[in-house]
C-alpha cells in the first residue's frame, strides 16, 4: 500500500496558509496520515501491506508527541506517537531518561546522587574531589585526595596548604 500526503510545492501547500475550510482540509489529510502509520486500512491479508507514507512539514502532520508523566516539561522519547493534536500529558520536546522524576531532565543541575540527573548518559559527572585537611585549617594538600559525593572527615575541596601540620600556616597567611 501506498499513502502520500505531498503538501509543499503542490496544490495541497496552499490549504495550510489558508481559510478555515482549507484547514480542516489539510487535517482530514492529516489524519488519513496518521491511521496509514498506525495500520488502520483495509487490506486483504494476501496483500502487498508495505506502507510508505510521506508528509509534509506543517503542524498537523508533523505531530510527534512525548509523554511528560512527571511535569518537567521533556517528554519521554521512547513513547512517542503521531497524532495531529498533542494527547492530554504530551508535548514536542523529548529527552526524559526517567520520567518518573521531575528533578531529571536533560536542563537539570547534576546532582552528586547516584544519579544521571541531566541526561548526558553519565551518572555523577561533577563528583567533587577532596584533599586531606591534617591541621583542620579550611586548606587541603594535593599529595592525599579523594574523590566521592559527600565530605569525607579531615578533607576540604580547598588545596593550596603549605604545611597541613600547622593551623596557622596556610596559603595568605605564612605560605611562602
Amino acid at each position: 500500500m501506498r499513502f502520500t500526503v505531498p503538501l509543499h510545492g503542490t496544490r495541497y501547500d496552499s490549504y495550510a496558509k489558508g481559510s478555515i475550510m482549507s484547514r480542516i482540509t489539510v487535517a482530514l489529510l492529516c489524519l488519513a496520515s496518521v491511521f496509514a502509520l498506525s495500520g488502520f486500512r483495509d487490506v486483504p491479508a494476501d496483500a502487498n501491506t508495505d506502507t510508505d507514507v510521506s508528509v509534509a512539514a506543517i503542524d498537523c502532520v508533523t505531530g510527534l508527541w512525548y509523554p511528560d508523566s512527571d511535569g518537567d516539561r521533556y517528554g519521554d522519547p521512547n513513547r512517542a506517537v503521531l497524532t495531529c493534536a498533542p494527547p492530554a500529558g504530551y508535548l514536542r520536546v523529548a529527552g526524559d531518561c526517567d520520567d518518573s522524576q521531575v528533578t531529571v531532565h536533560p536542563d537539570a543541575v547534576e546532582q552528586c546522587n547516584g544519579v544521571d540527573d541531566n541526561c548526558s548518559g553519565e551518572v555523577d559527572e561533577t563528583v567533587p574531589t577532596w584533599y586531606r585537611d591534617g591541621d583542620g585549617d579550611g586548606w587541603g594538600v594535593e599529595a592525599s585526595t579523594w574523590t566521592r559525593c559527600d565530605q569525607p572527615a579531615g578533607f576540604t575541596t580547598v588545596v593550596g596548604d603549605c604545611n597541613d601540620d600547622n593551623a596557622k600556616v596556610f596559603p595568605r597567611h605564612g605560605c611562602p
